[in-house]
């Protein structure tokens, strides 16, 4: 991934510079920078395990099993997780190239609808150009987001 940061993140470096490392303010700040970036380093990870059968190799049936067992995580969060780090790998990879430091990539779940909304017969290139704008919108939320959607299909 690049150095290339958002004005959101370009401030909440400054603001951590000005921190006490480990005092509770810097924490939560440290949190909020690593919030979006945790959700796709694990699809990230998620998707390599998955592609390459890793799970094979260390002694589980398949990847659900896997991720269900050893790391406590749904089936329905790890497929969510690995088809929205796929969608913006394939889709999307300058949002990957800078993901770990822009306020530009939505949540999973967002993600995961613009994937869906990608996919559907009843939604034409214009539509979904409108929704991929408001996907990456720092405003959008989930729940408004599922409502565009639902809309439309």
């Amino acid at each position: 991934m690049s150095n290339v940061m958002s004005k959101a993140q370009e401030l909440i470096e400054a603001r951590l510079a000005e921190l006490e490392p480990g005092s509770p303010r810097y924490e939560v700040l440290r949190a909020a920078r690593d919030f979006k970036a945790a959700w796709i380093e694990l699809g990230e990870k998620l998707t390599m395990v998955l592609e390459k059968k890793l799970y094979e190799d260390w002694g589980y049936s398949t990847f659900d099993d896997y991720c269900q067992e050893e790391l406590r995580v749904r089936k329905g969060t790890a497929t969510k997780l690995t088809r929205s780090y796929s969608f913006l790998r394939d889709n999307e990879p300058d949002m990957l190239n800078s993901a770990g430091i822009t306020e530009a990539v939505p949540q999973f779940e967002v993600t995961d609808l613009l994937r869906k909304a990608k996919e559907s017969p009843n939604i034409d290139e214009p539509t979904y150009g409108d929704l991929r704008d408001k996907a990456f919108s720092p405003d959008t939320t989930r729940a408004s987001f599922l409502r565009q959607v639902r809309d439309l299909d």
